[in-house]
């Protein structure tokens, strides 16, 4: 964990120039997170992640997932905010801390509104809107700009439904959900 002065401190959205840049692909507080999300069914954002390929090290948010269900939803409306217990625990299985810059792209295709609402469930579930960012670009020009990537099928850490959210000991502290 490093206090120092983050290269992308204060950025809602980024160029992958910006991300390429050693301070920034090499600082230990950066996370890359695929947010992507499809309309079209016959595409699947978390089998495309685990397909490969990825930005390297990057994380897989699923926005369905990870969303409140059951009597917290009894209309049964997609996508709503998580719990922030539930939140945090998806967090801890990322292994993402509050001091991360967390940057979201997703991939050629994906709804651009969902790699926007993981950006948007970040900081409304607390995270430092200063540490999240936005790419601009999607994973095709980030491969094509020469980014480094992972090409190896991986499994998503979690599904929402496994997660201990009973312990109530996280290590990431997130808050409820707020209109801002």
């Amino acid at each position: 964990m490093s206090n120092n002065h983050h290269p992308l401190d204060g950025k809602n959205i980024v160029t992958i120039k910006e991300c390429l840049k050693d301070d920034v692909l090499s600082n230990q507080d950066t996370i890359f997170v695929d947010g992507s999300w499809h309309l079209d069914t016959s595409r699947n954002g978390r089998q495309e992640y685990e397909a490969g390929p990825r930005i390297k090290g990057a994380k897989f948010f699923d926005v369905d997932d990870v969303s409140s269900k059951g009597d917290l939803n009894p209309k049964d409306l997609p996508h709503m905010m998580p719990t922030k217990e539930l939140f945090a625990a998806a967090m801890d299985a990322l292994q993402i801390q509050n001091n991360n810059h967390v940057i979201i792209y997703g991939t050629q295709g994906s709804s651009p509104q969902f790699t926007a609402r993981t950006w948007y469930t970040f900081i409304n579930m607390g995270h430092d809107a200063n540490r999240v960012h936005l790419l601009e670009e999607s994973l095709n020009e980030w491969v094509g700009a020469g980014g480094p990537i992972e090409k190896d099928s991986t499994k998503v850490s979690f599904l929402a439904d496994d997660l201990d959210l009973e312990e109530g000991e996280f290590n990431y502290v997130a808050q409820d959900a707020s209109n801002f």
